[in-house]
């Protein structure tokens, strides 16, 4: 079974294993760092909330407020994937 690693965010954890290790929203393999791009990209919450409809709000919120201290000046890595995503998902 793999580990799950708590961080300071109560919405937010490692796990062995799960996404190489990097923080994703508890009980889901969403990365932090996707939502952080999301926002970077103009994304609003509630726009996230709408991709994501089983996530709480509490947890996007929480992962905003980790991945853009943590992940802001490295955000624009993978834009262009995740613009894609975010486009297949909207227009779905």
């Amino acid at each position: 079974m793999a580990t799950e690693v708590k961080t300071e965010h109560p919405h937010i954890v490692r796990v062995e294993g799960v996404r190489g290790g990097r923080p994703v929203i508890k009980g889901s393999r969403i990365l932090v760092s996707l939502i952080a791009t999301y926002y970077k990209m103009g994304e609003t919450p509630d726009n996230i909330l709408r991709l994501y409809p089983h996530l709480p709000a509490a947890a996007i919120y929480d992962a905003l407020s980790r991945g853009v201290r943590h992940y802001a000046p490295t955000m624009t890595t993978g834009l262009r994937l995740t613009q894609s995503l975010r486009t297949r998902r909207l227009n779905g």
